[in-house]
């Protein structure tokens, strides 16, 4: 059987990780048809329909994070079959600038790192995270950084929607100090964004 030709996608050379580009899809797709031709592969994390930022037309395109790299694995290898008709791009997706790369990293995050402010604080802020976040996750990737206090998940004042993002105190700064070298890392499919935040008194 030929391998399907991935050269020309995003990721053609990217090492296996959670999250997939997905490219030449009908317009008519959702997250339901999505899921459901690949509900062989394993858990979807995360469903992203890439839109034109001016029109928020749908380019055809998105990316999908599933629970493990194998689920990716099994559907990146269906790469050439029909999905609504239409013959499916799927590849391995760059991980997001920032995060830890083995080969060196050919771009770098253009963000500034963090800066921490004069006698520390007690309070970081977290973003780019997945919508699937609860305490207890960030809790279990937090654990070896210091007490967590408090958890405040930023949300939209009009629907309520959660934004991605929030604040976390720590009981100390030296937990603060250590969390904030996690910056970058991945969690839940999502290479994280920690700063420095002024603690709230």
């Amino acid at each position: 059987k030929q391998k399907p030709d991935n050269s020309g996608l995003p990721g053609g050379d990217v090492e296996a990780n959670p999250k997939c580009f997905i490219g030449n899809l009908s317009w008519d797709i959702d997250d339901d048809s999505c899921k459901n031709f690949f509900k062989d592969c394993g858990n979807i994390i995360d469903v992203f329909w890439l839109k034109d930022r001016e029109t928020e037309k749908f380019k055809g395109c998105g990316f999908i994070t599933f629970e493990t790299v194998e689920a990716a694995q099994k559907a990146v290898a269906k790469a050439g079959e029909q999905l609504m008709g239409r013959e499916l791009k799927i590849n391995f997706a760059k991980p997001r600038p920032g995060g830890e790369r083995k080969s060196g990293g050919r771009k770098k995050d253009n963000r500034p790192p963090p800066v921490r402010p004069e006698g520390g604080t007690t309070t970081v802020f977290v973003g780019n995270l997945s919508y699937d976040i609860d305490d207890d996750s960030m809790r279990s990737f937090a654990q070896d950084c210091g007490e967590i206090l408090k958890i405040r998940w930023l949300t939209d004042k009009n629907t309520g929607d959660f934004k991605g993002c929030g604040f976390i105190d720590f009981s100390s700064t030296d937990g603060v100090d250590n969390f904030v070298k996690k910056n970058g890392n991945n969690l839940m499919g999502r290479n994280i964004r920690i700063d420095y935040a002024q603690s709230r008194n």
